[in-house]
């Protein structure tokens, strides 16, 4: 019989090894909870049944034979839109980590705003400005000193 250390447990009576299974396990779960990244849809596509893929084309209306294979974020805004419908309409949403949320299924578009775009080509003209302006300086000053007026 293994002889425990009662000093060593915490307050939920865990041995150190313990806590940090549950711990593990612990983050393990989180991250699949809260992994709604294209990835996961993309493992819980490819994951499904082709009886249960099939469906979904048909409902979805969408070519069977390249959707089986296919990776879901790949695929344009309305084909993926029709997709998670047809899931919804066969109650398929266990299937995915993320549920049918619109948000895991059509994550926003990274695009730079036009102000950013803006700004970025002043600040790249003001630093091209105080190049020239540097490298004017730098050659009046190898000429060595001239009168004024020349």
């Amino acid at each position: 019989m293994q002889r425990i250390d009662h000093e060593q447990r915490n307050l939920a009576g865990l041995t150190p090894t313990e806590q940090i299974a549950m711990n593990t396990a612990g983050c393990l779960l989180l991250r699949e909870l809260f992994g709604k990244t294209r990835s996961s849809l993309d493992t819980d596509w490819l994951a499904l049944s082709q009886a249960k893929k099939a469906a979904i084309c048909a409902i979805a209306r969408q070519p069977r034979g390249e959707l089986m294979c296919a990776t879901l974020p790949a695929l344009p805004h309305a084909r993926r839109e029709a997709i998670r419908l047809a899931v919804m309409a066969l109650e398929y949403q266990g299937e995915f980590r993320g549920g049918c949320h619109l948000k895991t299924w059509h994550p926003p578009v990274t695009t730079t705003s036009t102000r950013d775009i803006e700004r970025e080509k002043k600040e790249r003209a003001a630093r091209l400005r105080m190049k020239h302006a540097v490298l004017a300086g730098r050659e009046m000053c190898r000429q060595g000193p001239r009168p004024i007026g020349q």
